[in-house]
């Protein structure tokens, strides 16, 4: 059989650099309902067109007062007040309190303009109908001012703000129901390989089920994409070059399989013919042949077509691409650190990425071999190994890059 041997192996820096630069942001953007918007980008500032809350309330349950009626109150002067109205949540206040008058109110309840305070109903007590009143309170004491939470005019969400629970519930106070966003970045998935067989079909001889799309079609989501799944397409040159030529709809071509060096690997000759190549060989492993390039502006990624390959390559080398696409801010990655449960032999010149297990402070290694998909569905995260280092010993401290 006629192999074809990587010439030559870029580091993952540049690999990253050489993405970076090649990828757009997409533009397009779509209106859509509240509901809808969480982890969604923002399009556009949003202006409040009013102040939130529009009315002052009270932050405690208590007594709306003149604060001036409290002034000289102690334990040996106490203050009684008449308590002339109760107010609650949504209630607007009818009466206007006079000196020497209080109206019983509940948290959140529109305080009357009268009153310039609240007293909290833990300070006071009821004596024959009077709420007494036995030290002084400042005015403005628990009261939440209008637009202390927005004030018309402010921005409330700014462009390229991803959307947060929080951030929707601020959109909720201002009565915002459908804000522009952003599109999601469309991920043509194309599994391609004689091997590969469809989840619900009979396996031939010699075949596997396909893993990839649905490992794939996962991360994409996560990531604020939106995986369009092609049927598996066989070994022919026509049939792959028809794919992804359909494929160049959308905004990245995703292929896995048929980035390695065998005689059949004839992906990287459609993109030759059509686009770019921009590298085809990374200094890592696993993944050593992934593939990228450019096709009429369109970005086309190569996998390595075994599970473990695919999916540990998507997370590093896919999931920046979706990210950047759907204006969305690099993934922050979430680490912890471990004690090695075993010495792990690497290979200098090649960036190890060693999946493990946590268990009682410990990374236990999971990783059996490219083609096992329990090396990284056992596993709770990955270390790396560098390229300048060859060996980790057992009880080493190492970081986990937590799936």
């Amino acid at each position: 059989m006629k192999m074809n041997p990587l010439k030559s192996l870029i580091s993952i820096e540049e690999a990253h650099k050489i993405i970076g630069n090649s990828i757009k942001p997409i533009s397009e953007v779509e209106y859509i309902d509240i509901l809808e918007l969480e982890g969604r980008v923002s399009a556009e500032d949003i202006i409040s067109p009013m102040d939130v809350p529009p009315f002052r309330r009270a932050s405690m349950d208590g007594f709306a007062i003149k604060s001036s009626d409290t002034f000289n109150a102690s334990a040996e002067n106490p203050i009684l007040l008449e308590c002339i109205d109760i107010i609650q949540a949504g209630d607007v206040p009818k009466k206007e309190i006079k000196s020497g008058e209080c109206v019983q109110i509940a948290t959140g309840a529109m305080v009357p303009n009268s009153a310039d305070s609240v007293i909290q109903v833990e300070l006071t007590e009821l004596i024959n109908g009077k709420v007494q009143i036995i030290s002084p309170i400042a005015p403005g004491t628990n009261i939440s001012k209008a637009g202390i939470d927005l004030k018309k005019g402010e921005i409330v969400v700014r462009k390229g703000d991803v959307f947060t629970p929080g951030k929707i519930g601020a959109l909720a106070s201002i009565n915002k129901t459908s804000v522009l966003v952003y599109k999601k970045p469309r991920v043509a998935i194309i599994p391609t390989g004689n091997e590969i067989a469809k989840l619900g079909s009979s396996l031939k001889e010699g075949q596997v089920y396909d893993i990839n799309t649905y490992t794939i079609a996962t991360l994409v989501k996560k990531n604020g994409g939106n995986p369009i799944i092609f049927d598996i397409i066989p070994d022919e040159i026509q049939k792959i070059e028809s794919a992804i030529l359909k494929g160049l709809e959308y905004d990245i071509i995703l292929l896995s399989g048929g980035s390695s060096v065998g005689e059949r690997d004839l992906n990287i000759k459609i993109i030759q013919k059509y686009g770019k190549v921009l590298f085809h060989g990374v200094q890592i492993k696993p993944g050593k042949p992934t593939l990228y390039g450019l096709i009429k502006d369109k970005p086309i990624l190569n996998l390595p077509g075994y599970p473990t390959s695919c999916l540990t390559n998507s997370y590093i080398f896919l999931v920046p691409i979706i990210r950047k696409l759907g204006n969305l801010p690099p993934e922050r990655p979430r680490t912890i650190q471990a004690k090695l449960s075993k010495k792990i032999v690497s290979r200098l010149g090649r960036h190890q990425i060693y999946t493990v297990r946590l268990e009682n402070g410990y990374a236990i290694p999971v990783f059996k071999e490219s083609g096992a998909i329990t090396s990284i569905a056992w596993a709770d995260g990955y270390i790396e190994i560098p390229y300048n280092v060859d060996l980790l010993e057992k009880d080493e401290i190492v970081n986990v890059y937590l799936f």
